[in-house]
């Protein structure tokens, strides 16, 4: 009855074991196989000319301009990345400032390009809780920088004028346009500082235009697939919630299993009383029924494009900040 038992469990844990290798198997294969949708992902424009100041406001004077437009252009080239800091001389509400940011970067460098665009608020009529300050970010730049934007704005707290002080100061701006222009310096060499992509997540997902950006191998996927993450993740709850079920049926069958001697069945029968008869089944012949299966060979068509507002359909990063 002993070896019985053992040999049970045995048997049972060689299976567990298998289900594991399986698993992990099946993980490493899921995480490497490329998405089967489309991959939108662009790369960098490839013009760092493109990139530089958009002073809305009329802040700084040409040669300032040129002078930063020079500094940005060379971060840009040398990161491979389209980047462009907007100075925001119009009110607009945070909703306005975020879609905003992400059309205007779609129209200068394309959809789902590599790039980062900055809105700086100094539009000096923001609402009671400050200016509205935007960092959208796209292809790329979207999974290497989410992480951190929380980390580059508290940076450039120690240059940009808050709201209360811009009041304070009739709201001329030409005051602090030493601390603004160093600040947009502070701002072009964080983005260099932290492009190593330490903080990268698995996956990012853009809701209003139904868009995921993550790796594979080292290449970067921006697509409407859902990442290998999220499929793992189905995997292993699927496998999770099987290992429950198997085990609740397991132990409910085990309590009851009772490992008995064996019985001789002929102490049932009484054999002057029983008869056995021969009977014999012969087929004369065959019928297979076969039906059609018709199937749809039209394709149906997912419309394209961001919802929420936007214009342009790129999958966008990013986080806003008050000053």
């Amino acid at each position: 009855m002993n070896t019985r038992r053992k040999g049970f469990s045995f048997i049972g844990f060689l299976k567990t074991i298998a289900v594991i290798i399986a698993v992990l198997v099946i993980s490493v294969i899921i995480t490497s196989i490329p998405p089967s949708g489309r991959n939108y992902a662009q790369g960098f424009s490839g013009d760092a000319s493109k990139s530089g100041i958009a002073d809305e406001k009329g802040l700084f004077t040409a040669q300032e301009k040129a002078a930063l437009d020079a500094e940005i252009q060379a971060e840009a080239e040398y990161l491979q990345m389209n980047i462009v800091v907007y100075l925001g001389g119009i009110q607009r509400s945070e909703y306005a400032t975020e879609i905003f940011a992400d059309d205007e970067y779609d129209e200068y460098f394309g959809e789902d390009t590599d790039g980062v665009f900055y809105y700086m608020d100094l539009s000096g009529k923001s609402t009671y809780e400050g200016a509205y300050d935007y960092i959208s970010t796209s292809g790329r730049a979207w999974i290497m920088y989410q992480e951190r934007i929380g980390q580059i704005y508290s940076l450039l707290d120690n240059y940009l004028p808050t709201s209360s002080e811009v009041a304070n100061a009739s709201f001329d701006y030409s005051q602090f346009k030493d601390n603004i222009y160093n600040g947009i310096g502070e701002f072009i060499g964080l983005l260099g500082k932290y492009s190593d992509g330490s903080y990268e997540s698995s996956y990012y997902h853009d809701q209003s235009s139904g868009k995921y950006i993550y790796r594979i191998s080292g290449k970067l996927y921006i697509t409407k697939s859902k990442p290998p993450a999220i499929k793992l993740m189905i995997l292993l709850l699927g496998e999770l919630i099987g290992l429950i079920v198997g085990l609740i049926v397991y132990f409910s069958v085990k309590s009851t299993y009772k490992f008995k001697s064996k019985t001789n069945p002929s102490v049932y029968i009484a054999r002057n009383e029983t008869a056995f008869e021969r009977t014999s089944d012969i087929h004369l012949r065959t019928n297979v029924t076969k039906h059609r299966i018709e199937t749809d060979s039209g394709g149906g068509r997912s419309g394209g494009g961001g919802g929420g507002g936007h214009s342009h359909s790129g999958g966008h990063g990013g986080g806003g900040h008050h000053r």
